[in-house]
């Protein structure tokens, strides 16, 4: 299977997703954007419940990506993000691509 990515517009540098999380055969959505950036120290808030980096930046109330882990996580899967401040951000979904036991 080949990855899909997505990217904004006008085009941004790509960054090649992360190692797969784990052994087998992957699916993996990236995303990537050209916004503020997310700084290392704060990335770890990314998945947290009602957390928001830049409470002011926008509407929304800090659950969009703790349920987007969680869904990625049931499936037996992940969101990796790779940024940094003032670079914009890209966040990449990995699905299992081979049939889960169990």
């Amino acid at each position: 299977m080949r990855a899909c990515t997505i990217r904004a517009l006008p085009p941004t540098p790509w960054k090649p997703p992360r190692r797969a999380p784990g052994p087998g055969r992957w699916v993996t959505l990236t995303v990537a954007d050209t916004g503020i950036g997310i700084a290392r120290d704060q990335q770890h808030l990314l998945f947290r419940e009602f957390s928001r980096i830049a409470p002011g930046a926008g509407p929304g109330i800090g659950l969009g990506l703790a349920i987007s882990q969680r869904v990625a996580s049931a499936l037996g899967g992940c969101i990796m993000v790779r940024s940094e401040a003032g670079q914009g951000a890209t966040f990449t979904l990995w699905l299992p691509a081979d049939e889960q036991e169990g």
